[in-house]
């Protein structure tokens, strides 16, 4: 089970402010920051405790891909829309995605690039095809505390928004 995971930013204030809107559509805050109080090498998202961070350590601007589990339809809808409004570049609007390109039927995902050209994802899978598990906060992930269930599936990949092959 993945603890927490992240990416480098160039610019701290910048990306922060982009994070602070777009996981706030997900129901993710800043749990933690680095020095405390001011963020301006580290800030962590999360419920209780930080599983995505962003920090000026890391490499920057080297094109991952993360991936957000989401409640329902408009909760992917209000990501897309809040990471737009925050400056991020559309990379795929909401929508269902297609079993022809490697999608599973009821997979529904908005896709956007961050500041520094990160992917990010936000799905719904309303079939619970994904690993066979449907994010339910009522009835947490193994290794998952109640609080984050929802956020505990988090995928790293490089599939990119149209689902064709590299």
């Amino acid at each position: 089970m993945i603890d927490h995971t992240g990416i480098g930013v160039a610019g701290m204030m910048r990306s922060a402010r982009f994070y602070d809107a777009t996981l706030g559509a997900l129901e993710l805050r800043r749990t933690m920051q680095l020095p405390p109080g001011d963020g301006s090498d580290g800030v962590g998202y999360g419920i209780d405790y930080p599983v995505f961070w962003i920090d000026r350590f890391h490499p920057h601007s080297v094109r991952q891909h993360t991936a957000f589990a989401a409640k329902n339809r408009g909760q992917v809808d209000a990501f897309y829309t809040a990471a737009l409004a925050a400056g991020g570049t559309d990379n795929g609007p909401p929508g269902l995605r297609h079993a022809a390109v490697g999608y599973p039927a009821g997979y529904y995902a908005a896709f956007v690039l961050d500041p520094d050209g990160n992917g990010l994802r936000q799905l719904f899978d309303d079939k619970g095809y994904l690993s066979g598990l449907m994010i339910d906060e009522a009835e947490p992930l193994p290794s998952c505390s109640a609080g984050s269930a929802k956020i505990c599936r988090v995928a790293i990949d490089e599939m990119p928004a149209d689902g064709t092959a590299r």
